[in-house]
């Protein structure tokens, strides 16, 4: 978390797979992420509101930009 509680950086597990057996990794949780925010029926749009957007910067890191903190997010 940065000092300001805007930005959240997460590590992905390397040994994480999906139910399928395919690999996770942050391309495939930015794409959930943004689907669940621009998906106009989406259960989860309001949950994840205060997301400005996200970022995969590599395979095994995924980082939430906040337009303000929110400790319910987590």
């Amino acid at each position: 978390t940065s000092p300001d509680n805007k930005t959240l950086t997460f590590k992905l597990r390397t040994d994480a797979v999906f139910h399928d057996g395919t690999p996770i990794d942050a391309a495939a949780v930015k794409a959930n992420l943004d689907r669940a925010r621009a998906l106009p029926d989406s259960n989860r749009k309001s949950e994840l509101a205060t997301v400005a957007s996200v970022d995969a910067p590599d395979a095994s890191t995924v980082v939430l930009h906040l337009s303000e903190p929110d400790a319910s997010l987590l």
